[in-house]
């Protein structure tokens, strides 16, 4: 997640002197299962929970992508919700 939050901030500049521009982020399965617990930020009391850091991301990424679209005039910012289709070749 800090890779493309840092990317996406280093590129503001360019993404509103370039209007209309748009920022796509992606988020998968996890998402709506967790919530951001400020006390735990790091995961030092969940560490039993499997999954946990990841649907932390995915949320981070889903709230990141929401609040930029509200800062952002000329910046067209969208989650999308991806999965994974897995295709079963008979031979």
């Amino acid at each position: 997640m800090t890779g493309h939050f840092l990317l996406t901030n280093l590129l503001l500049d360019k993404l509103t002197a370039s209007s209309p521009s748009r920022v796509i982020n992606t988020v998968g399965v996890g998402y709506d299962q967790t919530n951001i617990d400020f006390d735990d930020f790091n995961l030092e009391k969940s560490v039993g929970r499997r999954g946990e850091a990841y649907n932390r991301s995915k949320l981070a990424m889903a709230l990141f992508t929401v609040e930029l679209a509200r800062r952002l005039e000329g910046v067209l910012s969208s989650v999308v919700f991806c999965i994974f289709v897995r295709i079963l070749v008979l031979i």
